[in-house]
């Protein structure tokens, strides 16, 4: 390569020369960026933590359920939590090895589309207080970090955090602490749906350990032998009398996967005349009647909301609004990046559901009718030229003919089904 100086000319080098010069400079231009690139220090996560009870509201639509899934890229609600709570500097990360160190625990897990709107997680966050004292004295409490607006300003418009408890005691755990959880369940009740028999139906849903082994999906891979279950409430009750819309108005202490969607297609079934309220019943006869499940269509996950948890010790706790703190100036919560309250995510969809009776207006068929001067919409089954299946989002699945329960192909049994996950596990395991 021919020597360097002040004023290189480089027409006369050949073409080996200048690539060999190009690479020395790019080489150096790598090593002086690292060297004068300006990057602070991490800071080591030293602070205090406390248990921090989280209540919160979602719209589950746009989301694969709530659980956090460490070794998935799908979108959950709990993620997107965590990673406001960490940008926050609220914790440090949200592994699943930090999540145990941090005490965490959920009240109940709620499938892909479902909804909530008193969803509880528990789990130790950073504090502001200096000392184990000032933590341990509520009359500290509202001198806290304010959570609550530091969580709602940076979360998407369809999670709300409105609720904190600063004082449950360290054996709190949002799942084994809660005496009942409160599912409800949306729909339109047309004409020709049988209320009182749906509500007949719901009555022989209530006692103390029923099997709804088929009331509810059966996965292998959790190993459940019992699925005995307490209803401590289940009717059908009036929401708009307007829209004449209705739900599932359903408490227990517990519940299997998809059970309350189970449940609800099956009094689907009997609004439609398809099976007699006894059928519930009949379900749950697993000696002699149905000892595996028969096929059924499972209800829509969107009309579908955890409504409520409710606490052993719901007297004792304390529940904080952002208000109840003292840095707290804002009359009304909001998120900063898109100015959207609560209000304004209703408005926006009252205003959707104008435009969608405009689209029905215009786009009416025999069995959609539109009345224009009530603007009320409806489902004429005279005019449906199909045997169907009511899914519950108003979409009617089309069947040959209508088949009893007592007729329909029956499901592998819950043994069957453990058994062939265990063998699947065992062959897996010794091929590796």
């Amino acid at each position: 390569m021919p020597s360097e100086s002040s004023h290189v000319d480089y027409q006369s080098w050949d073409k080996k020369d200048l690539i060999a010069k190009i690479i020395k400079l790019e080489g150096n231009k790598k090593t002086i960026s690292k060297k004068t690139k300006n990057e602070k220090p991490q800071k080591d996560f030293d602070y205090l933590t406390r248990k921090v009870v989280l209540k919160f509201s979602y719209l589950g639509y746009n989301y694969s359920g709530l659980a956090y899934q460490a070794d998935s890229d799908v979108k959950t609600v709990e993620e997107t939590i965590f990673k406001v709570l960490k940008s926050k500097k609220l914790i440090k990360d949200y592994d699943p090895k930090t999540l145990a160190k941090l005490n965490f625990s959920r009240c109940g897990r709620t499938d892909k589309g479902v909804s909530a709107m008193n969803q509880v997680i528990s789990l130790d966050l950073r504090s502001c207080l200096k000392t184990q004292e000032e933590i341990d004295n509520r009359e500290n409490d509202t001198k806290e970090i304010n959570y609550i607006k530091a969580l709602n300003g940076s979360l998407p418009n369809d999670i709300w955090l409105h609720s904190v408890s600063l004082n449950c005691d360290s054996d709190f755990d949002a799942r084994f602490s809660c005496a009942y959880r409160h599912y409800r369940y949306y729909f339109k009740l047309e004409k020709h749906m049988d209320l009182n028999k749906m509500r007949e139906g719901c009555k022989n849903f209530l006692g103390v350990d029923n099997d709804f082994r088929n009331f509810c999906k059966i996965d292998g891979s959790k190993q459940i032998t019992s699925f005995k279950r307490t209803i401590l409430h289940c009717d059908i009750i009036l929401v708009n009398e307007e829209e004449q819309v209705y739900c599932l108005d359903l408490k227990g202490s517990a519940f299997l996967w998809h059970q309350v969607r189970c449940m609800m297609a099956v009094l689907f079934e009997i609004a439609e005349g398809h099976e007699s309220p006894s059928i519930v019943t009949e379900l749950m006869d697993v000696e002699n009647k149905y000892p595996s499940k028969p096929d059924y269509t499972l209800a829509s996950d969107t009309p579908l909301v955890l409504y409520d948890c409710v606490f052993k010790n719901e007297a004792d706790i304390k529940w904080m609004n952002a208000s109840d703190f003292d840095t707290c100036k804002e009359k009304m919560n909001y998120k900063k990046t898109t100015n959207d309250s609560v209000y304004s995510i209703y408005y926006q969809e009252l205003i959707r559901l104008e435009m969608s009776k405009n689209l029905v207006k215009f786009n009416s068929s025999p069995c959609i009718k539109f009345d224009d001067e009530s603007r009320k919409v409806s489902f004429d089954i005279a005019s449906f030229d199909s045997n169907y299946i009511n899914l519950g989002d108003g979409r009617h699945k089309r069947i040959s003919k209508v088949t009893p329960f007592g007729k329909r192909n029956r499901q592998s049994p819950f043994e069957e089904v453990n058994q062939k996950w265990r063998d699947k596990k065992k062959a897996k395991k010794g091929s590796s």
